[in-house]
């Protein structure tokens, strides 16, 4: 079972993502967030795979989480999911411990076929850095 958290400001976002896309798959389970001052609660509590962040969020930005988790978190790998320009951020986003980096407007397919290499172990870049 692969688990997923997903940590975005937008829960139309998270919630079509979560029940739309995700967990029609066998084999993934996934828990939602709407602020990263809350991902301790649950990461303490549960053993996450995955966890996939939004990049701009009011609170602290999806760099900055992702910094957090590579470093207090190691074992969890982080997808940066966003509807921004990932080409402006794709090297702070690898030299935060970033292990994906997709746009929102990728193919659902594109979004599950990330999952499954990153949780393989892989590193997952846009395609031409990247036509999604």
């Amino acid at each position: 079972m692969i688990e997923i958290l997903i940590v975005d400001d937008h829960p139309v976002i998270t919630k079509g993502i979560k029940y739309m896309i995700l967990e029609k798959e066998t084999g993934i389970n996934v828990d939602i967030v709407s602020s990263p001052l809350e991902i301790d609660k649950f990461l303490t509590k549960k053993s996450y795979d995955i966890l996939i962040t939004d990049l701009y969020m009011p609170e602290m930005n999806g760099i900055e989480l992702t910094k957090k988790v590579h470093r207090e978190y190691p074992q969890i790998k982080v997808i940066v999911y966003t509807a921004y320009d990932i080409y402006k951020h794709f090297k702070q986003i690898m030299d935060a411990g970033g292990a994906g980096l997709l746009n929102k407007t990728c193919s659902e397919e594109q979004l599950i076929t990330t999952i499954k290499c990153i949780y393989r172990g892989e590193i997952i870049l846009p395609l031409d850095l990247c036509n999604c």
